[in-house]
């Protein structure tokens, strides 16, 4: 979702999920109709601007008479996007579905969605768990290259908050460090939550379900969000590509079937990053970003980069281009992160201890034989 807690990301910066920061020097709700007059929208008091995204403006907000601060997001267009009713149209279907999709994911490791509901002035919102955190991407500018017992422990709180989606049908399709919040904790490894399911996949379903997006022919492909923002690699894509160029998968590129090894694609090369530092996809303009998936090349790392063998291969196997060769699921991702020690390389198997019982008895047939 586009709830946004880092409100101190510098201007025009990706936040939370995706969405732009707000600049200091410019109304984020310039625009006409786009200015929200209420500073009460349902049952929330809004408390000020967090980002914005091409069909939707995040708040902090408080609800009223419990004081609960939330991640308040409200269907807004941008105004580069108005006049267009198809891609109105879409995106208001687009909002429906994340709020629907939303609503069924409780694993703690997924932003939660507290509420969804249209005002007397028919604006819609939904009101999203407050996360007090920067962005992955932030994080790992920050922070550098994480040591591997870190990157696994982030890796590993994705992959729980994915399987949950996934076990229920949905591949989140945009998976991205802007779309994941890091929470630091004192002395202990950081708390993960993964978030913005708005252009999430339903697998499995029948023709009536709204949200059943089997053929790949969705309401998405209506988007089009050329001129909306900054032209940056990492916004999500128009046309029949949806996802993020930096870390789409060949086979959505492609316009083929997705499973959740589309999702492991771009946990891996996630993973890849937290280690090295630096994006694995090392390029900066769309078509040199998906031509890399597309094509076998190395993923970019610093000088001296190197990863102990059983990390390496979890990696290796998370990003092949080829869907059939990786991880099929989070489950088989998972039970290879849990082979590994903390510094990445695979744990000794653990030598079977013979039962007593089974000792005493061979012993003694042993001694019978001996007595003749």
């Amino acid at each position: 979702t586009e709830s946004v807690s880092d409100a101190s990301a510098a201007p025009g910066t990706s936040t939370y999920d995706g969405t732009e920061s707000a600049p200091d020097d410019v109304d984020a709700e310039e625009g006409g109709s786009e200015r929200l007059d209420e500073t009460i929208l349902g049952r929330y008091k809004i408390l000020d601007v967090l980002g914005r995204g091409a069909f939707s403006i995040v708040y902090r907000a408080s609800q009223v008479g419990v004081g609960r601060i939330v991640a308040l997001k409200v269907f807004l267009l941008h105004p580069a996007s108005r006049g267009n009713s198809q891609l109105a149209e879409a995106a208001l279907l687009r909002f429906q579905r994340e709020a629907r999709l939303a609503s069924g994911l409780r694993h703690p490791n997924t932003v939660t969605l507290y509420d969804y509901d249209r005002t007397e002035t028919n604006i819609l919102y939904m009101a999203f768990e407050f996360v007090d955190g920067p962005t992955l991407s932030k994080y790992s500018r920050s922070a550098g290259p994480r040591p591997p017992q870190e990157a696994m422990h982030i890796a590993r709180q994705v992959a729980l908050s994915l399987q949950e989606a996934h076990e229920q049908g949905i591949i989140h399709r945009d998976l991205k460090p802007g779309n994941i919040i890091v929470v630091p904790k004192p002395n202990r490894d950081p708390l993960v939550k993964v978030l913005d399911f708005g252009i999430a996949k339903v697998l499995e379903g029948s023709e009536e379900d709204p949200d059943f997006t089997g053929d790949h022919s969705d309401d998405l492909e209506l988007l089009d969000l050329t001129g909306i923002g900054n032209a940056s690699a990492d916004l999500t894509l128009d046309g029949r590509i949806v996802g993020t160029p930096r870390y789409i998968p060949p086979e959505q590129i492609q316009g083929r079937d997705l499973g959740p090894s589309a999702d492991v694609y771009a946990l891996g090369l996630i993973l890849h990053e937290i280690l090295a530092g630096c994006p694995a996809n090392p390029h900066k303009t769309a078509p040199d970003l998906i031509t890399w998936h597309l094509e076998d090349h190395p993923m970019s790392a610093p000088p001296g980069f190197a990863l102990a063998p059983g990390l390496a291969h979890v990696i290796e196997r998370a990003t092949q281009r080829d869907a059939a060769l990786r991880y099929q699921s989070c489950a088989e991702f998972l039970e290879d992160l849990d082979r590994l020690e903390p510094d990445g390389s695979w744990k000794r198997p653990e030598r079977k201890r013979r039962a007593p019982l089974l000792v005493a008895v061979v012993l003694n047939i042993a001694l019978l034989v001996a007595l003749g």
